[in-house]
């Protein structure tokens, strides 16, 4: 009985110095030398060794993250695994990607919300769309957009979705209404690669390039047709970015860097082996559990005062001469 309640005491002490948060991710596609390609897991402390999360006989061309999920795209197949699967994507799951041969996928974005996805198809001969399939292994798709170029920078915030078409940004419900123009390139050779959204400002991160201009990451108010600003230079070509928390990721050639959306304190975050082309980035930031309520801790705090009291006065009972008490079977 005595380790029987040392051991429920020794329990709950444990339970309430469990960590409160868990280590944050930054998941990284890539197409290799070989032909091949896979996706690399890096801590957030700048500079760490990677490890393998997922590898594929095919480059992996788009990557995100939603829930405790990751979601990719190789060879036109959109696949999904657990974020806490660590058998290099032995745990995947095949989704529906393409409807018949011929079509490729250009982009993904995943709304957790909706349980569904969106899928960019290049469909030669019919044109250019957005796809909506529920998150199932054999789920249907319908048509969310029908587009005049190919649908890249695809990613959905709360109820809406946003996209690059040639040198235009969209957004649309998610329901199907309100499809607007946010943005329209009209002047200069301007290529836009990726597009991230922050809804707490209400602002999108941009990629592109510009004649006479390195490769940069702007910065547009959501509100259509706004003047945006320049947020940082690329070195090489910045083909990928993600918004996470209060920071920006992007991609600049072999190396993954990241910024307060504040603009200050841009970080080296990973550069990958000269054989590793990245193709895209997402990051996984664990919320860390909800902290007790004043009121509970306090609880919790006499509880355990009151558990501490109880075992040492059994110990003192314990302790003290067994004295001997007739039970009623012995008085019958």
């Amino acid at each position: 009985m005595t380790i029987r309640f040392r051991r429920f005491y020794t329990t709950i002490f444990v339970l309430v110095l469990q960590p409160l948060s868990h280590a944050d991710t930054l998941f990284v596609s890539y197409s290799s030398a070989a032909g091949g390609g896979g996706i690399e897991q890096f801590s957030l402390s700048p500079q760490t060794p990677g490890t393998v999360f997922d590898l594929e006989n095919a480059p992996v061309s788009s990557l995100t993250v939603a829930g405790n999920m990751a979601y990719w795209v190789s060879a036109d197949q959109v696949y999904s695994d657990s974020l806490a699967d660590a058998g290099g994507g032995f745990g995947k799951t095949p989704l529906p990607s393409v409807p018949f041969g011929g079509v490729t996928v250009s982009d993904l974005a995943v709304d957790p919300v909706t349980n569904s996805y969106l899928v960019g198809w290049i469909a030669p001969g019919f044109g250019w769309f957005i796809a909506q399939y529920p998150l199932t292994p054999n789920g249907n798709f319908n048509v969310f957009v029908n587009a005049t170029n190919t649908i890249q920078g695809l990613t959905v915030v709360g109820n809406t979705a946003y996209w690059i078409e040639g040198t235009n940004i969209w957004s649309q419900n998610l329901d199907g209404t309100g499809k607007t123009l946010v943005q329209s390139f009209t002047l200069g050779n301007v290529s836009l690669s990726d597009l991230a959204v922050d809804p707490l400002s209400q602002t999108y991160l941009l990629a592109a390039t510009s004649t006479g201009l390195p490769p940069l990451v702007a910065r547009y108010p959501l509100t259509p047709q706004s003047s945006g600003q320049l947020f940082a230079f690329g070195n090489s070509s910045t083909t990928a970015l993600t918004v996470s928390g209060d920071r920006a990721y992007w991609i600049d050639g072999s190396s993954v860097w990241s910024e307060n959306l504040n603009g200050t304190d841009r970080t080296l975050q990973e550069t990958l082996p000269s054989q590793f082309m990245p193709t895209d980035l997402a990051v996984s930031l664990n919320t860390p559990a909800a902290a007790p309520e004043p009121a509970s801790l306090v609880l919790l705090g006499s509880g355990l005062i009151v558990l501490a009291l109880a075992s040492r006065q059994y110990q003192r009972k314990l302790s003290r001469p067994a004295q001997f008490k007739p039970s009623q079977s012995a008085c019958l």
